[in-house]
Order: structure tokens, then C-alpha cells, then sequence
């Protein structure tokens, strides 16, 4: 945590201009290197990292790859037996490498961690475990990596939407920032997990941007049996089903006036949980398995950001809103997110 506020502090004691979505994608590098790998990657320091060029090539694929990534996602069995595969070799083995060295570190010299990564080792060392009930290396290497792609990408991407959402609305700016100063008022300046959980205004903030964009704007899922339609026409038992979340969440008849920026519509803590319109984290027993995390990681970063900084737009040539990056599997904006970042002084406009 110190290490982004010292990164930033360097930098903006004058307002700077800065590319927000790759210092945030470096930033969540590390939370998620740390928490899934326990390895300090010090992306923000050193961003041609191995784990941040790795990042960008799982998630930046070319138009043709792209392609074949969704072929592969709605004809699963004809893409296996053409042999597409969705990360290249050298990025799959990087992983798996890094897994393998991490086991066998800790292994060799008695380390332990309170990380994602030591749940899966005790789970692949545990004593008395019934057949398919303990984890193999290769479903260990799986289980790390989906945590890495799912997390890093997803959360850089709400993040950047939210700083650039509260920089053209100023006053959702500074009743967000208020709720992180008087929060941490409270709980002793420290950036707990409770303090976090008590930032009912943040959590909005971040709902509202998952509903506007929503990181993966399509679900996909298939049929474990025959589903009949409201309108009677039946879909037959392992048929891949694409639901766009985007438009249940832009669609006015369930979000009046869908495309403007409220947070105060998830004030109602039940709203996001209750409306079967909100799926910004899916839903089912298929949902966003890290959702929490996600979640807590995203809020701790915005909390981290509006307490000590400021974001605005102005002289900044950036499109509003944002463009789509029409290629990324993510729903993202496309190039650079250029924001006004400037120190925080209490008693200021911005106050």
C-alpha cells in the first residue's frame, strides 16, 4: 500500500497528467502477484516486469487470436480438436513455472503465507483426502492462474472507469472522498478491512461503474439441460448461451435513465444482491467466484487514491465518454485514460 501512495507522492505534489489505466494495471500487478503468487513483482517500480509483459499479452490479443479465443469459447470441442488453445506456450509455461518454484520454495525452507497460493498447497498436501478431493500441481497452476487473469484485469479496469467517472462528477468526487476520510476518521487512520467495509459510499461508486461497465459484458454459459423460453421454444441440452449484461444494465425500463452516473441508486444495500438485472458479477452457483476479493481490492485502491489525491479532466484530451476497446476480451477503454492527478489539500475547491 505505501509504495503506491510513495509512487504517486513523487510525482503529484503539482497536478501531473498521467495515463491512469497503466499506473492502476501495475498497481493491481502487484496485489494480485503478492496474493495469488506470494511474489513482490514491484511492477510499479519496474513496468517491463514479467508478470506485467505477461499480463498484457494474456489480455491484449491480436484481431485473429482474438477470433479463435471465441470460437474456442462457443465450440469448445471442434477448437480442441484443432488444437487452439487460448494462451500462447511460452505465456502458459511462464505460469506454470512460477507455481512450480513457488511450491518448491516454500517446500525447501519452511515458508508459509497467508495468501491464496497456501490454500491450494495445504489442499494438494492434505492428509486423508478422498479420491478427487485433493488438488494436483497442474490444477493448482489452473486455479493461480485464472486468480491472476481474473483479478488484475477486471479490477484495473473498474478502477480506471471510476477515477474517470468521479473526475467529470465532481461532487461524487468529493462525497466519496469524504466518505473515506470520515471513515478512517473513525477507525483510527488505519486502512483496515472494517474500515473498508464501512465505506458504504465507495461500494456505491463501484456498483454504479459495474453497471455502466461491466468488465465482461457477455456471459456465456451452456445448457445442463433442456430450458423452455417465457415464449415456449425450448433450448436443447448443451447449447452455448450468450447473455449480454450490458444491455439488461443500459436497458432504461429497468435502470431509468440508464447512461447517466448515480451511485446513490445502489444506496439500498439489498439493490445490487436483489435486482436480477445487475449482473455485473454473473450469478448462479457459476457467478464471480472472487467476488469479495474483488470487491475488497477495488475499494481499498479507490479509497487509497481519493484520500490523498484529486482527479479531474480539465485540458486533458481524453473522449467522453470513454472509447471501447472493440479487440480486448474485457470490456475496457481503448489506448490511454489520461487524468489530472493532483495532492489532496484539506480546505481546498476540492475539498
Amino acid at each position: 500500500r505505501p509504495r503506491l501512495d510513495q509512487h504517486l507522492g513523487e510525482r503529484c505534489v503539482r497536478m501531473q497528467r498521467i495515463d491512469i489505466k497503466e499506473l492502476l494495471a501495475r498497481f493491481m500487478t502487484d496485489v494480485i502477484g503478492s496474493c495469488a503468487f506470494g511474489i513482490e513483482c514491484n511492477t510499479l517500480e519496474n513496468p517491463n516486469s514479467q508478470f506485467r509483459l505477461m499480463g498484457k499479452r494474456m489480455i491484449n490479443l491480436p484481431k485473429l487470436k482474438s477470433l479463435k479465443v471465441f470460437f474456442a469459447m462457443m465450440f469448445r470441442k471442434q477448437a480442441q480438436a484443432l488444437g487452439i488453445r487460448y494462451n500462447d506456450k511460452d505465456v502458459a509455461d511462464f505460469f506454470m513455472n512460477v507455481v512450480r518454484d513457488t511450491i518448491r520454495y516454500r517446500a525447501e525452507n519452511g515458508v508459509r503465507r497467508d495468501d491464496f497460493m497456501q490454500l491450494l498447497i495445504d489442499m494438494m498436501q492434505e492428509n486423508g483426502a478422498g479420491a478427487g478431493e485433493s488438488l494436483t500441481f497442474e490444477e493448482i497452476a489452473a486455479q493461480a492462474f485464472v486468480f491472476f487473469f481474473g483479478g488484475f484485469e477486471t479490477s484495473t479496469t473498474t478502477l480506471t472507469f471510476a477515477l474517470h467517472l468521479l473526475a467529470q462528477h465532481p461532487k461524487a468526487q468529493r462525497k466519496a472522498r469524504k466518505c473515506v476520510r470520515s471513515t478512517l476518521a473513525k477507525h483510527g487512520n488505519e486502512m483496515t478491512y472494517e474500515a473498508i467495509k464501512d465505506m458504504y459510499y465507495l461500494e456505491c461508486v463501484i456498483h454504479e461503474t459495474l453497471r455502466l461497465y461491466p468488465p465482461v459484458a457477455s456471459i456465456h454459459r451452456m445448457t445442463s439441460q433442456p430450458y423452455q423460453l417465457p415464449n415456449g421454444e425450448v433450448i436443447p441440452e448443451g447449447v452455448g448461451v450468450i447473455i449480454s449484461n450490458l444491455a439488461f444494465q443500459h436497458d432504461p425500463t429497468l435502470f431509468p435513465d440508464p447512461l447517466a452516473f448515480k451511485p446513490e441508486r445502489f444506496e439500498d444495500k439489498t439493490f445490487a444482491k436483489t435486482n436480477p438485472s445487475y449482473l455485473a458479477f454473473g450469478d448462479g452457483p457459476r457467478m464471480c467466484i472472487a467476488m469479495r476479493f474483488g470487491k475488497l481490492q477495488t475499494c481499498l485502491g479507490l479509497a487509497m487514491l481519493l484520500k490523498s489525491y484529486t482527479f479531474s479532466l480539465e485540458d486533458c484530451d481524453v473522449d467522453r465518454p470513454l472509447l471501447i476497446d472493440p479487440i480486448n476480451l474485457m470490456y475496457g477503454p481503448a489506448g490511454p485514460v489520461w487524468l489530472n492527478v493532483e495532492r489532496y489539500v484539506e480546505g481546498s475547491k476540492s475539498s
